[in-house]
């Protein structure tokens, strides 16, 4: 969970090293805990604004129900976020990437994951 508090970008997907965020490796591991809701929920409220959306994504995923609740407060937050998509970071408006989250577009870096864990394991976190 530590790597979730801290985090300073917010990275779903691989570089082209193939290599995954630290924040997306801890991700995994939470969402994988019975826990996960929990977790997810505590993260949010002491993370980083970048931890906060990490645990936004699990809270979707291992809660549903609780999801509007969490995801509120941001949708008009109008602070920048760092985001990155392989070797391209971005700074863009929280609000944004809440959008993103709700509406599924990151479910594609977990969802299989799920499915099958040991097949999206990664060998190694940045």
């Amino acid at each position: 969970m530590e790597h979730l508090l801290t985090a300073r970008r917010f990275a779903f997907g691989a570089d082209s090293d193939g290599m995954i965020s630290d924040g997306e490796y801890a991700f995994r591991a939470v969402l994988k805990s019975p826990e996960a809701p929990t977790q997810f929920k505590a993260v949010y409220d002491q993370a980083t604004v970048e931890g906060q959306l990490y645990a936004l994504c699990g809270i979707r995923i291992a809660d549903r129900d609780s999801f509007e609740d969490y995801a509120s407060p941001l949708r008009s937050e109008i602070r920048k976020v760092m985001t990155q998509r392989g070797r391209i970071a971005t700074n863009e408006p929280v609000a944004d990437v809440v959008q993103r989250i709700a509406s599924g577009n990151y479910d594609q870096y977990f969802t299989n994951w799920l499915a099958s864990p040991a097949a999206a394991r990664p060998v190694t976190a940045q």
